[in-house]
């Protein structure tokens, strides 16, 4: 039996893409025409590892970021947690092909990104190099310490970018457990006590997604210096 390919694939067929050198990189260009958002449902899967596609936006929602290779429990190892304007698809910078799936953990929105000149390309390599330090932070508190204090730390971050934190509108109790690598017996006990104790407030500002067309001189430069 054939897997059914992901709806980026789906999508992505449909898009015209050209890859552009520049200073020894390359960037997927995509047509206005392709710039439409999609809609997933929660489990919905944007991207599969291994296929080639533009990049992406979030444009709401939350996707989660796996390797395809299910661990000895069959779960696939969780990469990172993606948001509202986090990019999906990073490898496609280099025209290589995803090296990552993202899949939808609650209902989520993505649209295609578009680079279609010199000051685009570098604008989402400084914003890639931004998010993946944010994000290495982020897993580092998802996985240390407690698990009241890691799925504290979860349940904040979600907040902090929007996320309702009313039960029916959370993640599944699996999901949250395999992000915060705890067990769901565990999660469920503990959520009702993180639910009535999370502040969004004390989620650090370094974790927030800098807006997307704010790029300083400073950060093109340290992006050309990295492209050479």
């Amino acid at each position: 039996m054939h897997a059914m390919p992901s709806v980026a694939v789906q999508r992505a067929a449909a898009i015209p893409t050209l890859a552009a050198p520049a200073l020894g990189a390359s960037w997927v260009k995509t047509p206005p025409s392709s710039s439409a958002s999609i809609r997933l449902n929660a489990g919905q899967s944007l991207l599969q590892a291994g296929t080639h596609g533009p990049l992406w936006r979030v444009v709401q929602g939350w996707f989660v970021l796996t390797h395809d290779t299910p661990n000895t429990a069959g779960d696939r190892h969780v990469l990172g947690l993606a948001g509202p304007g986090d990019l999906l698809g990073l490898t496609t910078l280099d025209a290589a092909t995803y090296d990552a799936s993202a899949v939808a953990l609650v209902p989520a929105t993505a649209r295609p990104e578009t680079s279609d000149h010199l000051h685009d390309a570098m604008r989402l390599y400084q914003s890639a190099l931004a998010q993946q330090a944010r994000h290495a932070r982020l897993m580092a508190g998802l996985r240390t310490g407690p698990v009241r204090r890691r799925l504290g730390c979860l349940l904040a971050h979600l907040a902090a970018h929007g996320q309702p934190l009313e039960r029916e509108r959370l993640p599944a109790l699996k999901e949250l457990a395999r992000l915060i690598d705890a067990t769901v017996e565990t999660v469920c006990r503990t959520l009702p006590t993180a639910l009535s104790e999370v502040q969004p407030s004390d989620v650090s500002s370094a974790n927030d997604a800098p807006p997307a067309h704010h790029t300083s001189a400073s950060a093109l430069g340290a992006a050309t210096s990295l492209a050479h």
